[in-house]
């Protein structure tokens, strides 16, 4: 299993990770359930820390595909920026994950507030992340490019 492989295998559990946990957490304010908002910072905790494993298999799979014809070199340097930003905002929301986690065990019921300004940070992250998967995809999916609309004459 080269860098690339383990790169493609990881990186996806963040974006989803992150966007998951937001939507689990915006119910659990919603429904006012504390269990609700428990399984959501547990889920934005691991979308968090696998958003740094992710960006830590990034160089070797540079490494791999920097050769390759149809590369786009470019792209990997702007998706390189933003997920090391989005690896750094990831860890924070993992942090204040974590710091919720551990004030529901030792309250009975966590500040709304607290859980507000959760959200808005995963929802930040979870914006960047889903960036840094768009940017990712520029390298060689050339398939993911807008192209120009087909017109009647074009079509064979």
């Amino acid at each position: 299993m080269n860098g690339a492989y383990q790169h493609l295998l990881i990186n996806h559990i963040p974006v989803l990770g992150s966007f998951i946990g937001t939507l689990i957490l915006l119910w659990g304010i919603l429904r006012k359930s504390r269990e609700v908002q428990q399984v959501a910072f547990a889920v934005l905790l691991v979308g968090g820390l696998m958003g740094w494993l992710a960006d830590s298999t990034g160089d070797k799979a540079k490494e791999v595909v920097k050769n390759i014809a149809g590369v786009n070199t470019d792209a990997i340097d702007a998706h390189d920026e933003a997920a090391s930003r989005a690896k750094q905002a990831g860890l924070v929301l993992a942090v204040a994950s974590l710091a919720g986690l551990i004030w529901m065990a030792r309250k009975p019921q966590i500040p709304g507030w607290y859980a507000l300004i959760v959200l808005v940070v995963a929802l930040g992250v979870s914006g960047m992340m889903g960036y840094t998967a768009k940017l990712g995809g520029k390298i060689r999916h050339s398939e993911t490019e807008s192209s120009p609309a087909t017109t009647p004459s074009s079509v064979k």
